[in-house]
């Protein structure tokens, strides 16, 4: 069923404030050391409403060099370790999203590679 942005945000925040959401943010938070939580946390307020840690004027993509663009899709973010909290490089979102898709199953990049070549190799001939 379609809901209105104001709608799933409302949503998003009854969930956050019920019981079992503050559970489950909890148990998130409590593997990491409580220093380091303090610290992600206290980033993550200081750039909420601000877009993000603001990139360096003139900054490309560490991973493609791409110079990024206006759009949520094409801008450059500067990258963060989930586990120190600490900045990184700046990197289109299409890097960023792939990076972190990458750290959370490294072993799933190899199988990428494999089952694109081997599609390749299959349909070299135009099939």
């Amino acid at each position: 069923m379609p809901q209105t942005v104001e709608q799933r945000r409302a949503a998003q925040k009854k969930y956050r404030e019920s019981d079992h959401g503050r559970a489950k943010r909890k148990a998130r938070y409590a593997l990491v050391d409580p220093s380091v939580r303090r610290a992600y946390t206290a980033a993550y307020t200081r750039r909420v409403g601000t877009g993000g840690w603001p990139v360096p004027p003139g900054s490309v993509c560490a991973l493609c060099g791409d110079p990024g663009g206006d759009t949520r899709y094409t801008k450059l973010v500067m990258d963060h370790c989930h586990v120190t909290g600490k900045l990184r490089d700046p990197l289109c979102t299409p890097c960023n999203t792939l990076l972190g898709r990458i750290e959370k199953d490294p072993d799933r990049v190899a199988k990428m590679v494999e089952y694109s070549k081997a599609w390749r190799a299959k349909h070299q001939d135009g099939d």
